[in-house]
Formats: structure tokens, sequence, C-alpha cells
């Protein structure tokens, strides 16, 4: 994380420090996909790579000079992108059954807040899942709930794809 900030405590040792990058959510509002429903460049690179360093959080060096990250653990991003690959296979392949499963996508929402509450997870990846749960909902009211969640779901893919890149 290079655009990161390094910080030394009062005696100079340990507690080196670089401030994550900041994603602005903005940028997903108004979907992945482009007016031909393509998916936008720009979320599968850049865009995956910097929300991936932001929810790793702030990388700190103990006075062992070992790494640790504020942001969310691999183990329960794993878990949320489990779970969304198990949803989108009962949807079938061509969402013949999503309406079924629909409600349990509205329900990673409060998944998310009830891990945060708990601290499992930071308010970043938090944000992450409430503004997708929201994309879907909106997209499902013209009938395309199906492909905003498909395409969610890619992103969330691309998006570990860098997380361990970011936790190095």
């Amino acid at each position: 994380m290079t655009n990161g900030y390094s910080h030394k405590n009062q005696n100079g040792r340990g507690n080196d420090f670089e401030k994550a990058p900041i994603y602005d959510f903005n940028r997903l509002q108004n979907g992945y996909t482009d007016e031909k429903g393509d998916i936008k460049e720009q979320f599968m690179l850049g865009d995956a790579e910097r929300l991936a360093a932001y929810i790793a959080g702030d990388k700190r060096l103990d006075r062992y000079g070992n790494t640790h990250y504020s942001g969310i653990k691999s183990s329960q991003l794993r878990n949320f992108y489990g779970e969304v690959k198990a949803l989108q296979s009962k949807m079938g392949k061509k969402g013949e059954e999503f309406h079924k499963v629909y409600p349990f996508v509205l329900m990673l929402k409060s998944k998310a807040a009830y891990k945060e509450s708990q601290n499992n997870i930071p308010e970043s990846f938090k944000n992450f899942i409430d503004i997708n749960v929201e994309l879907i909902k909106n997209a499902n009211k013209d009938g395309k709930g199906f492909e905003a969640f498909n395409n969610f779901a890619l992103f969330f893919e691309v998006v570990i794809g860098f997380f361990k890149g970011a936790t190095k």
C-alpha cells in the first residue's frame, strides 16, 4: 500500500503503519454495467484493487516486525463470499429461482450488520454489502435483480483476488 502514511511511535520503534486508501462507494450508485449491459472495466481493474486495500484496513507493524491489518480478516471475507456463491448456485443458470432466493440476498445486509456489531467485520465491509444489496433491490424493481446479483458476485470475486495482494 504505497499511498499510505508511515508513522513511528515516540521512541522510534514499532507501531509503524500505513493508512488504507479510501474507497468512494458513490462509484457504485449506477451499478456495474454500462448502457449496453456490459461490466464496466473500471470495476474489474482499479476499483476492485482499491476496494480490497480499503477493506483490508490500515497496515501496522508490531514491535517484532509482524504485519497486521485493521480491516476484515480473510476468513470473514471468504465466509461472506461463500454465502454469495451458495445463493448464486440456488438461483439457477438463468435466474429461474431468483425470486425464491431474493429474501436471502436481502438478508445479507442484516448479517453484515450483526457481524459488524460483534466486531467481526469492519464498517467498510458492511458498507460494501449494504450498497450492493441496495443495488440489487433497485434493479429487482426493473426485473433485473438476477443480473445485478451476478454482477455483484463477479465484482466480489475480483475483490477477493486482489485482497491477498493487499494484505502482504
